[in-house]
């Protein structure tokens, strides 16, 4: 689907004035590629959590649980506000900021807790990578809004 619509795009461009399309191109291919990195990372965190479930099934401590949630509705909040074209530009979307430095918190207190706890190594590597993608999807939007807006103006 993604390459459809990418397929579409391409010859919309072409249709356009070829200075104005030169000038332009680099914003769209950077928001194409932005789409497709949240597939990946999507996908990348889907494919995990079900090998993790369909392996062994041991649960997320209820601490980890807890201060992920939070945090993933607020990704999910930043999410649909861009998706909704209520985000024009990255300035305002400050708060995105605030879910990075929390994400990067939790990681450096998940790799403390590996450390300190005897607590199993795969569902600790698991929360590790929910985090991680997590925190490539925000960056990944930023990158989107940036594109989006230097593409329109």
């Amino acid at each position: 689907m993604l390459r459809k619509v990418r397929r579409r795009e391409m010859i919309g461009m072409r249709r356009i004035n070829r200075n104005t399309a030169i000038e332009k191109n680099m914003w769209f291919h950077l928001g194409s590629n932005c789409c497709i990195q949240f597939h990946y990372a999507l996908k990348r965190m889907n494919d995990l959590c079900r090998e993790h479930v369909d392996n062994n099934f041991n649960p997320l401590p209820a601490a980890c649980a807890g201060e992920f949630l939070p945090v993933r509705d607020r990704v999910v909040a930043l999410l649909e506000r861009a998706g909704a074209h209520r985000v024009r530009d990255v300035s305002e979307c400050a708060e995105s900021e605030a879910v990075r430095a929390r994400l990067v918190e939790l990681q450096r207190i998940q790799m403390d807790r590996i450390q300190e706890e005897n607590s199993s190594i795969n569902v600790s590597l698991v929360y590790l990578n929910l985090l991680q993608e997590s925190l490539e999807i925000v960056s990944t939007l930023r990158h989107l809004l940036r594109a989006s807006c230097s593409f329109q103006q």
